[in-house]
């Protein structure tokens, strides 16, 4: 369901005999969003054939958000943890991979990045396997944020560390 808001606007010098005015309207949608993440393969043009990885490899994640008729979005993975169980426990061994609110912490200690945007409701990122709970099946649980692209603020971002930039 989408609720429209429209907002007119006379001018200062506008008088009821006039019969032609420019209104002026803002539009904004409320309705559900379809969230998707997915393990991709190398050149991201697909899902992955495979879900085992050696340790140093790259695994490619893809997310996004359907927007359908809604207002242009902007996707971020708020925090992301990988743990030993499908669904998140106070007792899972987990381990952050993206925290602070938008920031790659793998980033500094490997080559970790999120990829160049191709669409502001799609996110790339291109993990490096570490050691974590060897021999154990591992999740991915990510927290999917899609947002108002004009409305960011310092706690809205995708950032990564650049060796010998910061």
């Amino acid at each position: 369901m989408y609720t429209f808001c429209f907002i007119l606007c006379r001018p200062k010098d506008w008088y009821s005999s006039q019969q032609i005015y420019d209104p002026v309207f803002k539009t904004y949608g409320l309705g559900d969003l379809q969230f998707t993440i997915g393990l991709m393969n190398d050149d991201f043009s697909g899902p992955a054939e495979f879900t085992s990885y050696p340790l140093g490899s790259i695994i490619p994640i893809m997310a996004s958000v359907v927007q359908k008729t809604h207002q242009p979005l902007l996707l971020l993975l708020e925090e992301c943890v990988t743990a030993t169980t499908p669904e998140l426990h106070p007792e899972s061994t987990m381990y952050p991979i993206i925290s602070n609110k938008g920031c790659l912490l793998e980033s500094v200690s490997s080559q970790s990045k999120f990829e160049p945007r191709q669409k502001s409701s799609e996110l790339r990122l291109s993990l490096q396997t570490f050691k974590f709970a060897m021999g154990e099946e591992v999740f991915i649980h990510c927290k999917l944020l899609a947002w108002d692209p004009n409305g960011l603020d310092s706690t809205k971002k995708a950032c990564h560390f650049v060796k010998g930039h910061g």
